[in-house]
This record gives C-alpha cells, structure tokens and sequence, in this order.
C-alpha cells in the first residue's frame, strides 16, 4: 500500500511540474527548429528534373537491356529541402494475375528532397512493352510547378 501512494505520488508531481515547465521549454524548442523566416516568408517553389542518360536534343536515350524482364532508370531531381516531389506518367505497363488485367503507370507516388540540400532520385521502371516509345515522366509540386522528362526506350 505504502509503494502505491508513493507511485501516485510521484505521477501527479511529474504531471503537475511538465505541464508548468512545458511553455517555457516548448517555446525554446520552438524557435530552434523554426525561423521567422521560414514563417512568414515562403520560398519560391522550384524543381528542376534529370537523367544521367545520353541526351539527344529534349529526349535522353534509354538503352533497355534485353536480356532482362524488365529494367529502371532513375531521375534526379532538385527542389527545397523536405519538398515533397509528386510523380505521375501517362504511360502504362500491364501485368495479367488471376485472369485479370492490371495496368500500372512506369513511375508514381512521391518523394521527399533531402534535408540538405533538396536533391533526390525517383525510379522508374521499363518493360520491354516499352521498347521504341517515348516515356514521358511529370514531376511536380503543385498545379503551378510541373516538370517534365522525355525518355526514348531503344
């Protein structure tokens, strides 16, 4: 019974002292992960898409290996840092599992720029129903700021 009421003792003091000191430490905190700047002066969005892949013009050049069922490729990718990178594109490979036909696009979902300094990588995926077509892979941060990079599957 005694180390009952010195445990409840002790949770309500705990309680009571992290509620009291909690504004006095939390504003401090505060102001180490934020600026003011960061508050009320928004960045300019920007991105900024490439490949390490041979360029011809506007396009850069795929050397798909036959060989294999499939391969990827990777873009790079620029923005602020913890910007979040969405991905969509037109084109589509299909698989077929249990009699049904299942279509996919060649690169989706997000990804986040690096704390540092706002770089990233995205793959994207190549099936041989790619072969001589030009893949064309958005990037982008809103309606406002879309990117776009050609790849042509040879």
């Amino acid at each position: 019974m005694l180390v009952s009421k010195v445990t409840n003792r002790g949770w309500w003091f705990y309680s009571f002292v992290s509620i009291t000191l909690l504004p006095f430490v939390g504003c401090d905190w505060i102001d180490e992960q934020l600026t003011v700047q960061d508050l009320y002066e928004p960045h300019e969005r920007t991105l900024e898409l490439w490949c390490d892949l041979e360029l011809d013009g506007e396009v850069y050049l795929f050397d798909y290996d036959r060989t294999n069922n499939s391969d990827y490729g990777q873009i790079h990718f620029k923005t602020h840092p913890r910007e979040r990178v969405f991905w969509y594109s037109p084109n589509r490979f299909y698989t077929i599992m249990f009699n049904d036909t299942i279509w996919t696009p060649s690169i989706q979902y997000s990804t986040y720029g690096r704390d540092i300094d706002g770089t990233g990588l995205q793959n994207f995926y190549v099936s041989p129903q790619f072969l001589g077509d030009t893949l064309y892979l958005y990037g982008y941060l809103d309606e406002d700021n879309v990117e776009m990079i050609k790849i042509f599957v040879k």
